[in-house]
């Protein structure tokens, strides 16, 4: 498709723009070659250790995902990169002539929200966060990454998925449709099959992810096992909401952003999180993002 925002790029420079959305499931690249057209591209999100504060771990980590998209990372001019986990570690710098600018994904999500100095943006993928934006600074709650786990976000849900399924092997020789789901997913049908495949899966988190979203699908066909899971995840979200609110003066419903895959592709969870706000007596204002971040990260490109 043809870039609507990136007006005489072509007549200006031969070489081209990368943006790039890199959660913890999947990688997503956009790319707008020196004609003005725009391709993009998903690839699966490697998992191991992530090393966002150093810059050569950027850039080789930027090259791979070049590379498995078919691309030649010294073909491009300026990179923009939202990467999960990256908040803290936000920074520009130059490598082999390519202008790399490195961003939270969060940091993508609030621009495509139109979350600015005062509101809140809430994270629900693969992995959840909560960050509060304010006139001077910004500040990170419950963001505690694969490895310690998140209060909600697909791999949480993929971790109760597991508790309810061995739950129902120890109760009853009977599964319920949405644990034949899970067995199916994981290839295993026995306690010890299940314990096995969580300490030996490559790529557990996005596999978790996928157990999550296989909840939430349950969930919204009525599930009881799923939609109670559902209902947790949504509980822990708005009470951290309401704790962060407590904290800050509001006159005006508070702005909310919210992005990620699991809320933003189910209507259930944002309802059901809605309902959670409501109970608390919150007044608020949800917002999903106009754009998916790879396109937000290609357009913060140009402007590098």
């Amino acid at each position: 498709m043809r870039a609507h925002f990136f007006y005489g790029y072509g007549a200006m420079h031969n070489r081209k723009l990368i943006g790039i959305d890199a959660g913890r499931t999947w990688v997503k690249l956009a790319w707008l070659d020196e004609t003005g057209e725009i391709s993009r591209r998903k690839i699966p999100a490697e998992e191991n250790s992530l090393h966002w504060e150093k810059e050569e771990f950027v850039f080789d980590r930027l090259t791979s995902w070049a590379a498995q998209a078919g691309l030649d990372i010294s073909d491009f001019l300026h990179v923009v990169i939202g990467a999960a986990g990256a908040l803290e570690y936000e920074c520009i710098f130059t490598r082999q002539n390519t202008r790399i600018q490195l961003y939270g994904d969060v940091s993508l999500a609030a621009r495509s929200c139109g979350i600015g100095d005062a509101g809140l943006m809430v994270i629900c993928g693969t992995g959840g966060a909560l960050v509060r934006y304010g006139s001077e600074d910004s500040q990170v709650y419950h963001s505690y990454g694969p490895v310690i786990g998140d209060l909600w976000g697909g791999a949480m849900l993929g971790r109760e998925a597991l508790r309810h399924l061995v739950d129902q092997i120890d109760r009853s020789s009977v599964l319920s449709g949405y644990a034949r789901a899970i067995t199916e997913f994981l290839g295993a049908e026995t306690r010890s099959g299940i314990v096995h495949w969580a300490n030996s899966a490559k790529n557990v988190t996005r596999r978790l992810g996928h157990l999550g979203k296989i909840t939430i699908r349950y969930a919204e066909k009525g599930d009881e096992g799923a939609a109670k899971i559902g209902m947790k995840m949504t509980d822990s979200m708005a009470k951290a909401v309401k704790g962060v609110l407590t904290e800050i003066s509001r006159d005006a419903p508070v702005k909310i952003g919210v992005q990620g895959s699991i809320i933003e592709k189910s209507g259930w969870v944002r309802q059901r999180f809605g309902d959670r706000l409501r109970e608390e007596q919150l007044t608020v204002d949800l917002i999903l993002p106009r754009d998916p971040l790879d396109l937000v990260a290609l357009r913060l490109a140009e402007r590098l």
